[in-house]
């Protein structure tokens, strides 16, 4: 599974890496158990901007787009690998908990993780 993130962050998440030796599937996993009841807020204020204007309404079923690069910052982009039964687990999460895309879940667990490392 591909995962976009600033390249501010995967400095953080390589740090935390490094330091803690666990792998990036483990320490996805682990930030998405942490921050689980808070994601849901997390994300929808990440597409606030993403969705229909104000007085307007949602009428199609599209994927809303959400960037996460600021002032022109980089992004790095690296793989994960999860056995069959993980990734479908993450492929149901980020439509439940209402994420624009399963990249969108990535980076709000990882950023609500590593904030308090």
């Amino acid at each position: 599974m591909n995962v976009t993130l600033r390249e501010s962050l995967m400095n953080k998440l390589n740090a935390y890496k490094e330091e803690t030796g666990l792998s990036h599937p483990i320490i996805l996993f682990t930030a998405i158990e942490t921050h689980i009841d808070e994601l849901p807020d997390r994300l929808r204020r990440s597409v606030a901007g993403a969705t229909a204007t104000e007085g307007g309404r949602s009428l199609f079923d599209m994927p809303r787009v959400v960037t996460h690069k600021t002032d022109g910052e980089r992004t790095e982009t690296f793989i994960i690998r999860v056995n069959k039964k993980n990734k479908a687990i993450l492929d149901g999460l980020w439509k439940e908990l209402g994420a624009p895309s399963r990249n969108a879940l990535f980076v709000a667990a990882y950023e609500a993780f590593l904030s308090t490392k």
